[in-house]
């Protein structure tokens, strides 16, 4: 299993990309709207 978050290579090795695989992507844009979803919840109660 690859990083998710390490250097990407394509063309054989000679093209590096630091980022997100499209996974790691989905997971965090997943995660900041149930982090903005909890956070509504939160200020409409108080």
């Amino acid at each position: 299993m690859r990083s998710l978050f390490g250097p990407r290579s394509f063309a054989g090795g000679r093209v590096q990309v630091f980022g997100c695989s499209p996974g790691c992507l989905l997971l965090s844009l997943a995660v900041s709207i149930i982090a903005t979803i909890i956070l509504n919840l939160l200020l409409n109660w108080f």
